[in-house]
């Protein structure tokens, strides 16, 4: 079962059951049991929430919400089966590692390969 935790303290502690319902009423659930953040998004794609005046990621909030342990100093790297979904939150998909971790795992990389492939394309159609 997941539980929330309250140990992390850069979320005040009375927001947190606040911030888990308003985690449960921005998700649905897809295939992959990605948790969708169909709230609002940054330029990028992942999702945006905001606490105190401060944007935040959605799956890095998720993992400091849900995860035993949080080390605010890492990054949250997604690892969705079958896809890289910026817009999922679903704790059981999200760990934390460096950005070397981040930049090496496989979809990282092909979704890098992607957009170089596309960057290129539009260099060379003079766009």
């Amino acid at each position: 079962m997941l539980t929330y935790h309250h140990s992390h303290d850069f979320i005040p502690a009375n927001k947190v059951d606040l911030l888990c319902d308003k985690f449960v009423k921005n998700c649905t659930i897809d295939d992959n049991d990605c948790w969708i953040w169909n709230g609002a998004l940054f330029t990028s794609g992942y999702g945006k929430i905001k606490i105190a005046r401060k944007s935040w990621y959605v799956h890095r909030l998720s993992a400091c919400l849900f995860h035993d342990s949080f080390d605010p100093t890492l990054v949250v790297c997604q690892e969705c089966p079958n896809a890289h979904n910026k817009a999922c939150c679903n704790p059981y998909h999200l760990k934390q590692g460096t950005q070397k971790d981040n930049m090496s795992h496989p979809l990282t990389r092909e979704l890098l390969r992607q957009k170089a492939y596309e960057y290129l394309s539009r260099q060379q159609r003079g766009m």
